[in-house]
């Protein structure tokens, strides 16, 4: 029998804000519904997708990264 292992770890600033959210599948970053990571400033705008699958970077539909700005213009891809 093997054993899988679903792990997401939410990080929240002082004031209770969502600031870093991580998909793991037996402890490397992977999703398959959307980014593995994703980080936002303490105004809640996000700043950081990054798409992960079984530990590598991987994204079918687009850029497996982006970065905005913290006015959310978009930086990278």
């Amino acid at each position: 029998m093997k054993t899988i292992k679903l792990q997401v770890e939410q990080q929240v600033s002082d004031s209770g804000q969502l600031i870093r959210e991580e998909y793991r599948l037996n402890g490397q970053w992977h999703n398959e519904h959307g980014p593995a990571i994703r980080e936002w400033n303490d105004s809640g705008q996000l700043i950081y997708e990054f798409y992960w699958l079984n530990g590598q970077w991987h994204n079918e539909h687009g850029p497996a990264f982006r970065n905005w700005n913290d006015s959310g213009q978009l930086l990278r891809e």
